[in-house]
């Protein structure tokens, strides 16, 4: 594990074999798991689930949440962000009913077990992560948080 301040990043290894990544953003008690890859060559044999599961033990202290692409049939891959969204599901993320646009594009954010984190919370930990200025260019959208 490299960690740089509030950064978390881990390199994901199975005897010497480089598996996948994982990268979280702290902030106060939160967790936020900004990216999770699995190489394609490791994807379907449990990894994903193994990687979550020591996320979970870890900081099991923390509220731990993610953004999911939004899943809709008008989407051109609506199969992948259902499957996507399944796989966090069995893993104990729920949808929190928050939807979240970065640039235009929407996502869901998934919390572990329904424990809340609210708007204000996500944006929070994403300035504390990119800085004032960044965020007010990333998510226009929640100007009233910072005017």
């Amino acid at each position: 594990m490299i960690r740089f301040d509030h950064h978390l990043f881990h390199g994901v290894y199975d005897d010497g074999k480089f598996i996948g990544i994982a990268f979280m953003l702290e902030h106060g008690d939160l967790l936020y798991l900004f990216f999770l890859a699995v190489s394609k060559r490791y994807r379907n044999k449990g990894y994903g689930t193994a990687i979550l599961a020591h996320i979970k033990k870890q900081y099991a202290s923390r509220r731990l949440f993610l953004l999911a692409d939004e899943a809709a049939p008008t989407y051109e891959d609506f199969p992948l962000r259902k499957r996507r969204l399944g796989f966090y599901a069995r893993n104990g993320f729920m949808d929190s009913g928050l939807i979240i646009t970065e640039f235009g594009v929407r996502y869901h954010l998934l919390t572990l077990n329904k424990v809340p984190v609210s708007e204000k919370e996500f944006l929070e930990t994403m300035m504390d992560w990119s800085g004032k200025e960044a965020i007010k260019r990333f998510y226009p959208a929640y100007s009233k948080y910072w005017d």
